[in-house]
């Protein structure tokens, strides 16, 4: 179903996606999709992208994925959106969430992105990339206690995210050489469930706040270990690559105005 809602002047409008470049890859059987929705009018234009699937997570106390909707104002700056896409696809990708992209035009009530959770509940900005920490420890193999340890480093670096999004060099310098010092003897910043993914979301939050940020990238060139690390984690995006580029570089109609509206995505990967 395509996501609705009602502006002030209380009509309604439908918003979808579509692709730019219809991508020639074939799913396999074993993909999860992710669904991104378009008018019931218009069925031809449902895009549906395929993800390669990840073996399920081994922790037991996660018996069902949990079922989200990231709903995507129009206006949302590139650091705004990128770390939220990229973590929720990852997370989807390894069968934490089913996620469900709803981009939507700008309008008082969506300002930011939204995570709106089957519960009815709904969290905005930070506290959306702090649930997703949540699960991701959640998952992880261990005792209690050393999930909780997890959880808490985790939330650690999370936290440290909005850092890299400054456009003042003067003050990149210091979470940079941070995060350089932490990596000197780690290959990720938070180890993940060994076995079943290499990085833990946090590696994909803080990759795509600094991919997202042009003076965090030229910056981050003087830390050998970031950049050692940053290019390991690109190399596992490569599985859900396709899809940010579907989220990035869509295009948006709203139904009764002309035109169209791209996302904000410049350079190669």
């Amino acid at each position: 179903m395509p996501m609705k809602y009602q502006d002030s002047r209380s009509q309604t409008r439908i918003i979808t996606i579509d692709r730019r470049q219809p991508k020639a890859r074939q799913p396999k059987a074993s993909d999860t999709s992710l669904h991104i929705s378009s008018p019931s009018s218009s069925p031809s234009k449902d895009t549906t992208v395929h993800i390669p699937n990840q073996p399920p997570v081994s922790n037991t106390s996660l018996l069902l994925r949990i079922m989200t909707r990231l709903a995507i104002p129009t206006t949302a700056t590139v650091a705004q959106k990128l770390p939220t896409i990229v973590a929720g696809l990852y997370l989807h990708q390894h069968n934490i969430i089913s996620l469900h992209l709803a981009p939507k035009t700008s309008a008082p009530e969506f300002e930011k992105v939204v995570l709106c959770l089957n519960t009815g509940d709904t969290k905005t900005g930070l506290s959306i990339l702090q649930f997703f920490g949540m699960l991701d420890a959640e998952v992880k193999d261990g005792s209690e206690s050393e999930r909780r340890c997890h959880a808490q480093e985790m939330e650690s670096w999370i936290s440290k995210s909005p850092s890299f999004a400054t456009t003042d060099d003067g003050e990149l310098e210091a979470p940079f050489s941070e995060l350089n010092i932490h990596l000197a003897t780690r290959p990720c910043i938070v180890e993940s469930n060994s076995g079943v993914k290499r990085f833990s979301v946090a590696d994909m939050i803080l990759w795509a706040s600094i991919r997202a940020n042009r003076c965090a990238r030229r910056e981050m060139e003087g830390f050998g270990n970031v950049v050692r690390w940053f290019r390991g984690v690109l190399e596992e995006m490569e599985e859900v690559r396709g899809c940010v580029e579907e989220c990035m570089n869509g295009e948006v109609e709203v139904e009764g105005r002309d035109g169209e509206w791209r996302w904000e995505w410049e350079g190669d990967w």
